[in-house]
C-alpha cells in the first residue's frame, strides 16, 4: 500500500526522448532537481525523496524536477529523472512548462499537522474519478469508476497490469500487492487515479484507519464519541496526572496494533538483519521512537530495476511506511508516514526491541 502524506504511482513509461533545456534566466535543465547545471542520478534519488516528503524542494527545485508539469514532484518524476540520468527513454510529456517562480517559497507547517486528513476513497459503489486521487482495494476484489456526468469515457489504462487491470468500462480488479495508476480520458479531460492494491495482511491493518484514526490521540482522556477507543485531547506529558492518562506513547501504540493485527499469544521473532522488516513489524530505532510496519517500498521496483549497479545508487534502497503515535510528543496519532534505515539516514534500529510476529 502507498501513502496518503505523500501519493505513491508506479507508471509504466513507453517511447520517447530527452526532454530539451527550457529557455529561462537560469538555462535550467529538466530534471536537474539539485540545481548543479548536470543531470545524474543524485538528481533523481533527490526527486524521490521529495516526492516522499522526505526532503523539502524549493519551488525552483520543484520547477526543475517536474517532468509531467503537474506541479509537484511525484514518483512519476523521479522516474523520469532516473531514465534521463541513465540515457534511457520514456514518454514525453505534452503539456508546455509555465514561467519558473522567482518568488521565494513558503514555508511547509512542521510535520505532523494536527489537522484530520481526507481518506481515500472506500472502495465501495461507485468512484467517481472528478473527486478521488488515491483509493484502496485488496487483492481478488475489485472498484467502479465513473466519469463526471456530462463527460464520455473515451479510454481506460492501468499503468501496472501486473497489479490491477480495468476493464473498458472503469472496473478495476487487484491482482497483487503493489500500486498502479488508472488513467482515463474523457472527451473532456484527463485523470489520474492512484491505486493501493492490498494484502489480506494489509486490509486487515487499514480497518484500523477507522479505529484508530490520524488525527485524534492514543490516550486515555475523554472518548471521541465517533471513534471510541482515541480522544480528541492530546496528552499533556508534563501535567500531574500524565501517568493516569498516557497509554504508552509511541511503544504502547505500536504494541496495541502487534497485539490487535495478530493476537496477544502470537509469538515474538527478533531480528538478526536490518533488511529484514516486512508489513505488520513492530520496529525501534535509535531507542527512540516505536512505529508500526503497514508498507514496504523498494525504490528499484519504482524505478524498475532489479539490482544495483554503481550508477544505479537508489535501486536497493527501502522506504518503510508506517502508522506511530507520539511523534508530536501529544500521543497523536500518524499514519502513512515515511521512514528510511541506516545506510541512507540517521536511524538505526534497535534489533533487541524489534520483532515479527504471526
Amino acid at each position: 500500500m502507498r501513502l496518503v502524506v505523500i501519493s505513491i504511482v508506479i507508471i509504466s513509461l513507453l517511447c520517447g526522448t530527452y526532454l530539451p533545456c527550457y529557455a529561462n534566466s537560469s538555462q535550467a535543465v529538466y530534471g536537474d532537481i539539485n540545481l548543479d547545471g548536470d543531470l545524474k542520478v543524485n538528481d533523481a534519488r533527490l526527486a524521490l525523496r521529495g516526492a516522499l516528503e522526505l526532503e523539502e524542494l524549493t519551488d525552483a527545485q520543484i520547477f526543475a524536477g517536474d517532468i509531467d508539469f503537474d506541479g509537484k514532484i511525484t514518483l512519476y518524476d523521479a522516474r523520469a529523472i532516473l531514465k534521463l540520468a541513465l540515457g534511457m527513454s520514456f514518454e514525453k510529456p505534452t503539456q508546455k512548462p509555465t514561467e519558473k517562480p522567482t518568488e521565494k517559497p513558503t514555508e511547509k507547517p512542521n510535520k505532523p499537522s494536527t489537522e484530520k486528513p481526507d481518506e481515500p476513497e472506500k472502495p465501495s459503489g461507485l468512484i467517481d474519478v472528478s473527486k478521488v486521487t488515491t483509493c484502496r482495494v485488496g487483492i481478488g476484489k475489485t472498484l467502479k469508476f465513473v466519469v463526471p456526468e456530462g463527460e464520455t469515457a473515451v479510454s481506460w489504462r492501468s499503468t501496472n497490469l501486473a497489479v490491477g487491470a480495468v476493464d473498458d468500462k472503469g472496473e478495476l480488479l487487484g491482482i497483487t500487492d503493489g500500486y498502479t495508476c488508472v488513467i482515463v480520458q474523457t472527451d473532456k479531460k484527463k485523470y489520474h487515479i492512484n491505486v493501493d492494491v492490498l494484502t489480506e495482511l494489509q486490509e486487515k491493518i487499514n480497518e484500523y484507519r477507522e479505529i484508530y484514526p490520524e488525527g485524534y490521540y492514543f490516550n486515555k482522556k475523554e472518548p471521541s464519541e465517533k471513534y471510541p477507543l482515541v480522544s480528541e485531547h492530546p496528552c499533556d506529558h508534563y501535567a500531574d496526572d500524565y501517568p493516569n492518562v498516557c497509554r504508552g506513547q509511541c511503544a504502547g501504540f505500536a504494541y496495541t496494533m502487534s497485539n490487535e493485527i495478530y493476537g496477544k499469544e502470537a509469538k515474538y521473532v527478533y531480528y538478526t538483519e536490518d533488511n529484514e522488516i516486512r508489513v505488520g513489524d513492530y520496529v525501534r530505532y535509535n531507542n527512540h521512537h516505536s512505529i508500526f510496519i503497514i508498507d514496504v517500498i523498494n525504490a528499484g521496483e519504482i524505478c524498475g530495476y532489479n539490482s544495483l549497479t554503481d550508477e544505479n545508487i537508489i535501486a536497493d534502497h527501502d522506504f518503510y511506511v508506517v502508522v506511530h503515535c507520539n511523534w508530536d510528543h501529544k500521543c497523536g496519532i500518524f499514519w502513512d508516514d515515511i521512514f528510511e534505515f541506516y545506510p541512507y539516514s540517521k536511524y538505526v534500529i534497535d534489533k533487541q526491541y524489534s520483532y515479527h510476529r504471526g
